[in-house]
C-alpha cells in the first residue's frame, strides 16, 4: 500500500514529499524510492514511546541510528520529529532538558531537522516560545518545525509566538485526514480554515488556498451520502 501512495501520487514541485519510517527497513524502502525527505519518530515521553512502537525510548533510539546512516548515504534529508514535547496524558508536562538530549544525541548522528510535536495540545505561547528560542541558539544549523494540536484553540496564538523567535515551519495535527469522508476530516479541515484565518490575520501569508481546502470537504461529504 505504501509503495502504491508513493509512486501513484502526483508530484508538485511546491510540495515537499516525506515518508515517516523507525527503522532501517523503512530508511531503505526511502532510498529505494527515492524521496528526497524522511521523518524519524520517537518520543519524549517514555509512556507514550512504549505506547506508539512497543518500544523502550532508547530501543527506538538504537533503531534509528542504522536508519539515519542509510537515509544519508542515500542524500534523503532527514527529520527527528519529537512527539509529547509539551506534554503527554500518561506523564504530564514534559521536561525540556530531556528534548535537548534527544536533540543533541541525533545531532551527532547528522540529523537535517527537527519537529517540536505537541501531541496532547498543551503548550502555551510562552513555553513554545521558549523551548524554540533555545533550540534555534543551540542548533543553528537545524531546520526547526513546530506542529501543533489547536485542542485548546491556542495554535494560532503560538505560531504568533514561535514566529517572533524565528520558527517559520508550522503544522496542524492531521491524523483526521486519514478518514476521508469522515466527520472528523471535516472537523479537522473547518479546524484548520480557523486556523489559517486567524494565522493571517496576524500577517503571515499560509501559502494555502482555502476555497480549495472547503471544496475537498464539501467533495467528502457528497461522497458519503
Amino acid at each position: 500500500m505504501t509503495t502504491l501512495a508513493v509512486h501513484g501520487t502526483r508530484r508538485n514541485l511546491l510540495t515537499e514529499y516525506s515518508i515517516t519510517i523507525n527503522d532501517e527497513e523503512g530508511a531503505r524502502f526511502a532510498v529505494t524510492n527515492g524521496l528526497n525527505s524522511a521523518s524519524l519518530v520517537i518520543s519524549v515521553s517514555e509512556t507514550m514511546n512504549a505506547h506508539l512502537f512497543g518500544l523502550s525510548r532508547p530501543e527506538t533510539f538504537r533503531q534509528l541510528i542504522p536508519a539515519i546512516g542509510v537515509l544519508k548515504s542515500g542524500g534523503v534529508v532527514t527529520d527527528l520529529q519529537l512527539s509529547a514535547v509539551f506534554g503527554c496524558p500518561f506523564e504530564g508536562r514534559a521536561n525540556d532538558a530531556t528534548v535537548l538530549q534527544l536533540i543533541d544525541s541525533l545531532c551527532l548522528l547528522g540529523i537535517d531537522g527537527v519537529t517540536l510535536r505537541d501531541s496532547s495540545g498543551g503548550a502555551s505561547p510562552a513555553e513554545a516560545a521558549a523551548l524554540c528560542r533555545r533550540i534555534v541558539q543551540l542548533y543553528p544549523h537545524l531546520t526547526v518545525t513546530l506542529h501543533l494540536n489547536d485542542a485548546t484553540g491556542r495554535a494560532a496564538q503560538i505560531t504568533r509566538a514561535a514566529a517572533d523567535e524565528g520558527i517559520v515551519r508550522f503544522g496542524l495535527t492531521g491524523r483526521e485526514l486519514a478518514l476521508p469522508g469522515s466527520l472528523n476530516m471535516d472537523l479537522h479541515i473547518e479546524t484548520s480554515l480557523r486556523y489559517m484565518a486567524e494565522v493571517e490575520s496576524y500577517g503571515f501569508n499560509t501559502g494555502i488556498n482555502a476555497e480549495n481546502l472547503s471544496h475537498i470537504m464539501q467533495f467528502g461529504s457528497v461522497n458519503t451520502q
